[in-house]
């Protein structure tokens, strides 16, 4: 059995820890869509350093792919898990949720935020 494309980060990405991985992707569904990226612009520099963005403030975001086919959305999220140094989650439909770890937050505050 093949490792999910999904949920694979790369290789300069500090992984969350496997508890920590399952407690996110339990998490994934609360994440509102914090930006999304439509058919017509697709990923440019202004997406990336948005994502990045939310990312360094909450270490999660949820990206709204609009109008793009299921394949696209893997491969698109695929690259911007890439770009943004991070990892992807969970994905509901249309919609990624990403992760990166903060240098000075923990995780395990984010993930009690999200579990009360």
């Amino acid at each position: 059995m093949s490792k999910s494309p999904w949920n694979t980060p790369s290789s300069d990405v500090e992984a969350p820890t496997s508890e920590e991985l399952t407690r996110l992707k339990k998490i994934a569904n609360k994440v509102r869509s914090t930006m999304r990226i439509g058919y017509k612009t697709g990923i440019d520099a202004t997406s990336i350093a948005k994502l990045n963005a939310h990312l360094f403030r909450d270490q999660l975001a949820a990206v709204e792919f609009v109008k793009f086919p299921p394949k696209t959305i893997q491969e698109l999220s695929n690259q911007l898990a890439k770009e943004t140094r991070s990892q992807v989650v969970g994905f509901k439909a249309d919609t990624v949720v990403f992760f990166r770890k903060h240098p000075q937050k923990s995780v395990k505050d984010l993930l009690s935020s999200y579990e009360d």
